[in-house]
């Protein structure tokens, strides 16, 4: 238990990542897509616009036929789909991980409205660029001989499902450096090094993206109003608070 109180302040830093090509060049002013970033206590991720993604690059996304947007996130296996809180496995995440997973969750309202209280940040790019994100998103599924990934048992399936995954988490390969990753092969200039910490990101997003959220209303959070989720991202929306580190 010493041990673990010693590393609470680094395991504060968890979340999930992947590798991928430095950034080439910020994205163009000719951007016909949108995704929005979103940060949830020390868990960040993304949120795309489902009639955007192309099947052949994200075939997984016929399993949210319903959703207006799909959110992806990356961690650690057995943290990430934890229902509850658990040390030991945020402990052995940050220092022993041996998988990891995805997490899709299906959103039927925009993103702004679906996480009024969490940081959200809408970043701007040309098909290019969004065609080589969703090829980082793609890659980082963990493909057999098929191409088309399955959902595991955990998760939601109304709300959101979890994924075989490439990639090893440690506390600074996380959730937040993968999504760093994800805007770097979308030409934004992430890597000078890639922030490690959802709020260190989200600062960093501003400078090149507009802030829809948090809203009127909410507490403190890292850009003016915190979220509800302080420690981790709610599987869905405002109905199923459950905890996602």
């Amino acid at each position: 238990m010493k041990i673990a109180v010693l590393l609470l302040p680094a395991l504060v830093l968890l979340a999930c990542a992947a590798s991928v090509r430095e950034p080439q060049r910020p994205p163009e002013n000719t951007a016909h897509f949108t995704v929005f970033l979103i940060g949830h206590g020390w868990h960040s991720g993304l949120a795309i616009r489902r009639s955007d993604i192309s099947p052949g690059l994200w075939p997984e996304s016929a399993d949210f036929p319903e959703a207006q947007f799909l959110e992806v996130g990356w961690g650690d296996w057995d943290f990430y789909q934890a229902s509850d809180f658990n040390l030991w496995l945020m402990v052995k995440a940050g220092l022993w991980s041996t998988a990891s997973v995805l997490y899709v969750a299906g959103l039927r309202y925009p993103v702004g409205e679906y996480y009024p209280c969490s940081d959200v940040i809408e970043l701007a790019m040309s098909k290019p660029h969004f065609e080589r994100l969703l090829g980082y998103i793609h890659n980082t599924f963990a493909r057999g001989v098929s191409g088309r990934v399955f959902p595991l048992s955990t998760g939601k399936p109304q709300i959101g499902r979890f994924y075989p995954a490439r990639g090893h988490f440690t506390l600074f390969t996380n959730c937040n450096v993968w999504t760093a990753k994800a805007l770097g092969e979308a030409g934004y200039p992430m890597h000078t090094p890639y922030p490690i910490t959802a709020g260190s990101l989200i600062t960093r997003a501003t400078r090149f993206g507009r802030q829809v959220a948090p809203q009127g209303g909410c507490a403190q959070s890292r850009l003016g109003s915190r979220g509800t989720a302080s420690i981790g991202v709610a599987h869905g929306g405002p109905a199923d608070v459950r905890l996602l580190r």
